[in-house]
Parts: C-alpha cells; sequence; structure tokens
C-alpha cells in the first residue's frame, strides 16, 4: 500500500446517486415524466427504458444536464457517513470521477452541500475506448485506494494502491463476467462498508 494518507473515491454510483436524477433531467429537456420501469439497475437508460430515437434527441438530454443537476444530485444512502467516518480516522477524500470537466465545481458545490468531507474533484472526462480515464489522476494522487462501482476503472491501476470494488450486484451489471479481467482487492456493497472495513484494517501511515 501506498504511504499516503489520500483515498480516491468515484462519485456516480458511489456517493451520489446519479440515477435518480436522469428524469428531472427528462422533464428539463422535453417536459415530460420519465417513470422507473425496472429495478436495481447500474445504467439509468435501462432504470427508465431510456432509447434515443436518433442522435437529435440524445444531444438535446445531455446539453439539458448542465450544473443545475450536476450540483443538485441526491446522496446513496449510507455514503455521506461513510465518507465522514473515513474522514474522522484522518483520511483524505478525493473525489475523482470520468464526468465531463466543466461541471467539475458543480459537483464540488453539491458534495460540500449534501456534508461529503471531500477536499476536491477531479473530473476527467470520458477519454477514449481505449484507456482508462482515470488512470492519470491515480498515478498522481499515489493513493493509498482507489474506490470504484466500475472493474474498467482498476485498469492500469499500480498494485500498490489498494482497489475497492463496489458492487451493487445491480441486473444490468456491465462488470459481470469481468471479474478476473480487472484485479482488485476487496469488494464492497457500499461506500458505508468500505469505510467501515477500512476504518477496521487499515491504520494510517505515520508521517
Amino acid at each position: 500500500m501506498t504511504e499516503n494518507n489520500v483515498l480516491a473515491i468515484d462519485c456516480d454510483g458511489v456517493k451520489l446517486d446519479y440515477n435518480a436524477t436522469y428524469p428531472r433531467v427528462w422533464r428539463a429537456a422535453f417536459g415530460s415524466d420519465l417513470p422507473r420501469v425496472r429495478d436495481n439497475c447500474y445504467h439509468a437508460s435501462n432504470e427508465y427504458g431510456v432509447a434515443f430515437r436518433d442522435q437529435a434527441q440524445k444531444e438535446q438530454f445531455f446539453d439539458a444536464f448542465d450544473d443545475r443537476f450536476w450540483s443538485t444530485m441526491e446522496p446513496l444512502e449510507g455514503a455521506v457517513e461513510g465518507a465522514k467516518l473515513l474522514s474522522a480516522a484522518s483520511w483524505r477524500i478525493v473525489c475523482v470521477s470520468s464526468m465531463p470537466k466543466k461541471y467539475a465545481g458543480a459537483r464540488h458545490q453539491n458534495l460540500q452541500k449534501l456534508g461529503f468531507p471531500v477536499e476536491r474533484v477531479i473530473a476527467t472526462g470520458r477519454g477514449d475506448d481505449h484507456r482508462n480515464p482515470k488512470l492519470d489522476a491515480i498515478a498522481d494522487l499515489q493513493p493509498a485506494a482507489f474506490v470504484d462501482d466500475l472493474l474498467e476503472n482498476f485498469d492500469g491501476i499500480s498494485e500498490r494502491v489498494h482497489r475497492a470494488w463496489v458492487d451493487y450486484q445491480n441486473v444490468d451489471s456491465p462488470n459481470r463476467g469481468l471479474e478476473g479481467k480487472y484485479p482488485h482487492d476487496s469488494v464492497h456493497r457500499s461506500l458505508f462498508e468500505f469505510a467501515a472495513w477500512w476504518t477496521q484494517h487499515r491504520r494510517l501511515p505515520a508521517f
């Protein structure tokens, strides 16, 4: 494990409920309600049965997905408490998200309003399809642990960084069948579960 008191933690699906924001954006973009059609989904489009009819409709939706929504997402159950538990044990939390870079400030504002003790937000963007978009951020931070809900985001991450996978066992999980492809060091059902385990089993390095 790296001698660092920083924890790099993903946001959407780990701290914040991205999927719950989806119908609010839909109403802003199209003026209609978007009922849930399936529970326990990883992808918001599956949860709400969304299939964009064309590229223009997709662009209209994501154009409406602006700082109003990136700054007002709801926390996942126990996530604030888990983050506070880590902070109380003197771990420093940095949010590393593959969200659009221009909304990093809105996200930080959102997290602060909810009471998350997050020092800063690193928004990496999506990058290309062939390289882990979070790889450079994690290499720069050299955190003691990196917490994420997408196994692909552990691709290329140094073994010196503890790789903690938050697995909600979603019905449409993109992680299914990839457990052996992307090495990880621990599995947890939520950020709170990770925090309770981490603070019990890991001591802060001496500085």
